[in-house]
């Protein structure tokens, strides 16, 4: 799977910049952008500001299309149907593909000085860099080796194939039609990436692997990808009308369903009986370092894993302080008993109309 589509993207590195600062305050955010701003070159820069910006925006805007085209299936979800009629390529060529394009935008980002800029614009220019960074180090590492889980990857995505492509014209119906001919190629070229991931010790946990073939056989009992044929636009021709219908139904019976139990089977006796039994990341290879960077990207910030258990330890106790504060001044004599009320005191229990329970 490419990078787990496109792992960590611009908006979610915000998102979880814009997390800590909320919740844990500036302690994490903020000394982790601060960090990224301390290490910019201090070297007088060559152009003018204006310049640099127009530059980095330029850079922006041609990273986001090489990413959406890097993949179709996202392509697709954000409305764009260049691609429409692929699927995304799911192969170890294209994990390498995607990490020479992210080190050399890396590289063409980190050329441009922020010296001069606007708090966004500097904002902007540090994320991409922080997201940048996250990819090669996940590629570094080889998550892209263990791209399934019992919660995503090849097997539940393409599952949802139906429901997340347009279908309101003929030309959609023949691109899903098209994409139903390469789910047999993207299973196969998962199952190498997985053959891959064995060989370099880097297998998931077993009694989550367990339940993947049920999933398939669920996905295979279901076969919601024949619903296309039962929801066709008013507007289609009863020729278009049966043609899309044969054709929908004679990929699916031989190569849709078939691919999904191929890789079941594969998964259940080839794959799954190899998983790993302990739990934790450090029993990967490169554990420590692994763990490391999932705390990097989870937090914005390389704090020790200690650091941040000892932070979280202190924010429990500032925020029990200040519900307690709230019990007594509320007539408690502790927390416990104001906790107690809430569940059972009738003024702190919802009134309600009727059966109407909103």
């Amino acid at each position: 799977m490419l990078f787990s589509r496109l792992k960590t993207p611009l908006f979610l590195a915000l998102s979880l910049a814009c997390l800590c600062h909320g919740i844990l305050g500036p302690t994490i955010a903020e000394a982790k952008i601060g960090a990224i701003q301390d290490d910019h070159s201090s070297s007088p820069p060559s152009k003018s500001v204006a310049d640099r910006i127009a530059l980095q925006n330029a850079l922006f805007k041609e990273q986001y299309e090489d990413d959406l085209r890097a993949s179709p299936e996202s392509e697709t979800a954000r409305g764009d149907y260049r691609d429409n009629a692929m699927l995304d390529d799911y192969s170890l060529g294209a994990s390498a593909k995607q990490n020479a394009v992210d080190r050399s935008y890396r590289a063409k980002l980190d050329a441009i000085s922020t010296e001069g800029f606007a708090e966004q614009d500097r904002i902007s220019h540090d994320l991409l860099l922080h997201v940048l960074d996250n990819r090669i180090a996940d590629y570094e590492l080889k998550d892209y080796e263990m791209p399934i889980s019992q919660m995503q990857g090849v097997h539940t995505g393409l599952a949802d194939l139906p429901n997340s492509v347009p279908l309101d014209t003929v030309k959609h119906y023949e691109d899903y039609i098209a994409r139903l001919h390469q789910i047999p190629r993207a299973f196969e070229q998962t199952i190498a990436v997985l053959r891959q991931g064995e060989k370099d010790g880097l297998m998931p946990v077993r009694i989550l692997l367990d339940q993947i073939p049920a999933q398939c056989e669920g996905t295979i009992a279901e076969n919601s990808f024949m619903v296309p044929t039962k929801k066709f636009p008013a507007s289609f021709s009863a020729e278009d009308k049966k043609r899309l219908t044969e054709e929908i139904e004679r990929a699916v019976n031989s190569e849709v369903l078939p691919a999904y139990r191929r890789f079941a089977d594969f998964i259940a006796k080839d794959y799954a009986p190899h998983g790993r039994t302990t739990i934790g990341l450090n029993s990967l290879p490169d554990g420590s370092r692994r763990y490391q960077q999932a705390i990097r990207e989870q937090t914005t910030t390389d704090m020790p894993a200690a650091e941040i258990h000892a932070l979280g330890l202190r924010e429990v106790e500032r925020i029990n302080g200040l519900l307690t504060n709230l019990a007594i001044k509320a007539g408690y004599k502790d927390l416990a008993g104001f906790r107690a009320a809430l569940n059972s005191d009738p003024k702190y229990i919802p009134k309600f109309r009727g059966t109407d329970r909103r």
